[in-house]
């Protein structure tokens, strides 16, 4: 988990989600975007680009919206992936690239060719990975890291956060044993029973009591693509045109600007 403000990223283990509003960050985040753009006319680049190469996940969260939608299967063309990347690149883009959305990007065969292709075109980027750990082997994460990946959130859900009786927690604790001292390698035990925001109104059940008036600096600060290369702004702007029944059509980034 980063920790993404005023143009600074580090590694967190507490989720912004969960703190206490603060109206002297919203107001420090606020000023700091305005003088940039005062100052520049334009404010930085994002910090983290957020690719979904294929729509399915292998688990049914409540509070995610990927339990709370209907969607037809969809995967990424290779020439839409390496295009995106080899664009960003050309920009010199020295953020995190993050290979999921909403899905279980493992479920891709093509992941770890797909860091290694990222890893070929920049040594600047950071490649992130987060997965539900299901399918994850320690062959497979050996093959990921040697691929190039910087870090891996594996997060285990479980009902009230208990982890002793996953069916495949015998292989996460070799995972734990044999990366214990490598900080790349991320595992938490995270509740099914978690009260996160509701995405923009894309879950049923999860609910927060975070008040409607702070700030949110994630146009500032991340851009996502859906499998058919449809760059946003907004990662849950995807959810809400499917609801309406608007059809995603391919844009592409084009030295920092959405063609």
């Amino acid at each position: 988990m980063f920790y993404e403000r005023l143009g600074l990223v580090k590694r967190s283990h507490v989720s912004i989600r969960n703190e206490e509003k603060d109206d002297s960050k919203d107001e420090a985040e606020i000023k700091y975007y305005s003088n940039q753009y005062s100052v520049n006319g334009q404010v930085e680049l994002f910090q983290q680009v957020i690719i979904e190469t294929q729509s399915n996940c292998d688990n049914n969260c409540p509070f995610c919206p990927q339990s709370h939608t209907q969607r037809q299967y969809s995967r990424m063309e290779w020439e839409t992936f390496t295009k995106i990347i080899d664009e960003f690149c050309a920009i010199k883009y020295s953020g995190r690239v993050t290979l999921f959305i909403t899905n279980e990007p493992l479920l891709d065969e093509r992941i770890e060719a797909m860091i290694q292709y990222c890893r070929q075109k920049s040594s600047r980027i950071f490649i992130d990975l987060n997965t539900n750990g299901k399918i994850l082997l320690i062959d497979l994460l050996d093959k990921f890291i040697q691929a190039g990946l910087d870090n891996i959130n594996i997060e285990l859900y479980y009902p009230h956060g208990e982890e002793s009786n996953l069916p495949y927690i015998h292989t996460i604790q070799e995972i734990r044993q044999s990366y214990k001292n490598n900080p790349k390698i991320d595992i938490h035990t995270r509740s099914l029973e978690e009260q996160l925001s509701n995405r923009a109104g894309n879950t049923k059940k999860a609910v927060t009591n975070l008040p409607l008036n702070w700030f949110c600096n994630y146009p500032f600060r991340k851009i996502a693509s859906e499998q058919q290369g449809m760059l946003s702004y907004v990662v849950w702007i995807f959810y809400i045109l499917r609801k309406l029944g608007i059809s995603l059509k391919p844009h592409y980034m084009k030295y920092g600007t959405i063609q």
